[in-house]
């Protein structure tokens, strides 16, 4: 009910605007003045050089909503001054229309046409009784700003009808998340200055043309500086949600706040593909492909996305990047896209936490009647090669080598050695006393592409809990 109401109060906001729009000039047309000579060229040089200006665009996106500004406001606030309201409101509908001749539907084309007819009669309005139709000296400077003021807000509650029809929230998320101060300082602020500038020059049409002519150029620069600053805070917010996936949010900003280097030194972090030494992470569940074979699909990607959720917040506790799910596994490591100097550390101090994780799913499954789950962990350190991979269309920011092909190697040796973790000699020798003295060397493995056999070390305390059970 408030929905069709919200909707019915649109509706007749609309047909009032537009009625507004077409019905000021009509009405307002028999008791203006024909211009002179001076006022006649001014107004068709502004109106040319402002239908030019109206091509260039630039849009800025709030709440769902683009908010499309051009470098033409001056020109506009120019003609309020010097014509007569109807004709002013003629040239300000003129202007919008040539604009938008290709965008958006017929009747928000209407809307919009009719909204710039209506703020360039009222700006012509309040600017003419301001200066009782002699802008020189201060009145033009009074006048302008009037006008300008007037033009803006016109412009604003436009946008504002138009997100409540678009946008969820309507105005009111518009305005939270408009800049306001930015596009009035762009859309009146620098428009002002242009028109003053062009003050003392009314009458001469020519020089007064080039005065507004350059201010507005000036507009245009500044629009298209702060166009781009948008843009390029959209694309980074975007980067930054999709490499939010693979490593914490703090970890993506810091390569995108980094990605040009910094003033401290910090070296410039490479994602097109570099060699660094890495510690790398294999995790499999095991006797999972058993159980869904025998389980409705719906429970099966419940319960792997549960437990390899939790598993993966404990990697991105220790600022670990997870680099792929391999099914009813994932594949992880430390020391990239930034530098950590004790990934070997980190890796193994996700262990506990895994491991807990594990156990507290299998309580539950228990609980409901279904069999304990079992995890192989295999964990390697060594040079790697790591970047982007893959085509334009798709990228996968993930590592290779032999460090990796070693760590997937443990990770398969677990279930022979029946424990439920193993790590490489590298991965051992990273590591500060205290932690070496809670691992144990068990046997030595043969890797592909390596002609010596490999030694496995597994925490002394899963090796005794091995022996005990």
């Amino acid at each position: 009910m408030l929905e069709r109401a919200r909707k019915t109060l649109t509706f007749i906001a609309y047909a009032l605007w537009a009625l507004a729009g077409t019905g000021l000039p009509l009405l307002l047309l028999p008791f203006a003045s024909r211009p002179n000579n001076d006022e006649l060229v001014l107004t068709i040089g502004a109106v040319a050089l402002a239908l030019a200006f109206s091509t260039v665009r630039f849009e800025f996106r709030a709440a769902g909503q683009r908010l499309s500004m051009s470098p033409d406001s001056g020109f506009l606030i120019l003609v309020a001054l010097v014509v007569a309201p109807p004709w002013a409101a003629l040239v300000g509908g003129l202007a919008v229309l040539h604009s938008i001749r290709r965008a958006g539907t017929m009747l928000e084309r209407v809307f919009l046409a009719a909204g710039g007819s209506l703020a360039g009669g009222l700006a012509a309005v309040v600017a003419q009784a301001i200066s009782n139709g002699d802008p020189t000296g201060r009145a033009v400077l009074l006048a302008a700003c009037a006008a300008a003021l007037v033009r803006s807000v016109v412009w604003l509650t436009g946008n504002i009808l138009i997100a409540e029809a678009r946008v969820a929230g309507g105005g009111a998320a518009l305005l939270r998340s408009i800049p306001v101060r930015p596009m009035l300082i762009l859309d009146a602020g620098l428009p002002v200055a242009v028109v003053c500038m062009t003050g003392p020059f009314l009458d001469m049409p020519a020089l007064a043309l080039l005065v507004a002519l350059v201010g507005q150029g000036l507009t245009w620069h500044v629009l298209r500086l702060l166009h781009l600053q948008q843009a390029d805070r959209l694309a980074k917010g975007q980067l930054l949600e999709t490499f939010h996936q693979y490593v914490p949010r703090h970890v993506a900003r810091a390569v995108l706040e980094r990605e040009d280097g910094d003033d401290l030194g910090v070296p410039v972090v490479q994602l097109a593909g570099e060699t660094r030494d890495l510690t790398v992470m294999f995790i499999d569940i095991r006797g999972f492909t058993n159980w869904a074979e025998q389980t409705h699909p719906a429970e099966v990607l419940t319960e792997l996305n549960r437990i390899l959720g939790d598993i993966a917040e404990e990697i991105l506790a220790t600022d670990g990047t997870i680099d792929k799910f391999t099914g009813d596994g994932l594949m992880a490591f430390w020391n990239a896209p930034i530098d950590q100097a004790n990934h070997a550390v980190r890796a193994v101090r996700t262990l506990p936490g895994i491991l807990m994780r594990v156990h507290e799913f299998n309580l539950r499954r228990q609980v409901q009647g279904s069999r304990a789950l079992e995890v192989g962990i295999g964990i390697a350190t060594g040079p790697a090669m790591v970047g982007n991979i893959g085509n334009r269309d798709r990228l996968a920011y993930t590592a290779i080598g032999d460090t990796v092909n070693l760590a997937a190697r443990l990770e398969g040796s677990t279930r022979d050695h029946e424990v439920p973790v193993l790590i490489s000699e590298g991965t051992f020798l990273a590591l500060p006393d205290r932690l070496q003295k809670q691992m144990q060397r068990l046997d030595t493995v043969s890797v592909k592409g390596r002609i010596e056999r490999v030694p496995l070390y597994a925490p002394v305390s899963l090796v005794r809990h091995r022996r005990a059970s």
